[in-house]
């Protein structure tokens, strides 16, 4: 059995299944992968070019079902690529401009019964998101509220979040695919990026969002942003709330603490 199939008998895919529910499925149960750079930042120190440092999709499954690890942007949105492509899906790479700079995101495109739907991983969106051709697309989650809109001059999708009634800008997903090659390159220019500097990690739960950055842990929720300081403590702090093997975090720590 291969990762992929490992995969999917964990989210219980079988061939009876409808095409969107087999999707929705899918993106759910691969939304349990959190988003964090530990395995990135192992990795990119143990690794003597980019190309080697980029972990492939059964590397990914096989982590998180042992370690409960996860990824980046990049190889979550390679991961759900190559697992969709397996049971037969056509999705496409469209990558996103943030605050930080351009093509530092990415995300999947897939259309199922003429409608084009948002896949983001690596924003841990748990279900496909309407992508609108002129209106404004919403996805109520635990902490917050997710708009799409469309700029009907460059076709590119604006996305914001809005929480306690103000709502924020973040980011730009182009409408113009990418093929590997490209994306790959943009993955390459992510070993650069200055969150190869501390450790971030983020996970969804029913009652709201997990955020850990640099030596700080957020609890929130629609109502609430509880924060505190792990400084000393990281290691067991992310155990706790991500599972992730403490001697993980902490070779990670040790990198980016001799940078």
């Amino acid at each position: 059995m291969t990762e992929i199939e490992r995969f999917l008998d964990h989210a219980r895919i079988n061939t009876m299944l409808s095409r969107q529910t087999t999707l929705e499925r899918i993106i759910q149960t691969f939304a349990q992968l959190p988003y964090e750079n530990i395995t990135k930042i192992i990795r990119s120190a143990q690794s003597t070019d980019l190309a080697n440092a980029h972990r492939a999709p059964a590397e990914v499954i096989a982590d998180h079902l042992r370690w409960h690890t996860g990824g980046t942007c990049f190889s979550l949105t390679n991961t759900l690529l190559a697992i969709l492509r397996f049971v037969g899906f056509e999705p496409e790479v469209l990558m996103a401009d943030m605050k930080v700079g351009q093509n530092v995101h990415c995300a999947l495109r897939l259309t199922v019964s003429g409608q084009d739907y948002l896949l983001d991983p690596g924003y841990l969106l748990d279900q496909p998101v309407h992508l609108p051709e002129e209106e404004r697309s919403l996805i109520h989650t635990p902490m917050n509220r997710i708009i799409i809109e469309r700029d009907l001059e460059t076709l590119n999708y604006n996305v914001f979040v809005e929480r306690n009634q103000q709502k924020k800008w973040r980011y730009c997903l182009k409408n113009t695919a990418v093929d590997q090659l490209e994306f790959d390159r943009h993955w390459d220019r992510s070993f650069s990026l200055n969150m190869m500097k501390s450790l971030t990690l983020s996970r969804i739960t029913r009652h709201g969002q997990l955020y850990f950055s640099r030596t700080r842990l957020q609890l929130i929720d629609a109502e609430q942003r509880q924060s505190r300081n792990v400084r000393g403590h990281e290691a067991d702090s992310i155990h706790h709330y991500f599972h992730i093997e403490p001697a993980l975090v902490q070779q990670a720590l040790d990198i980016v603490n001799r940078k």
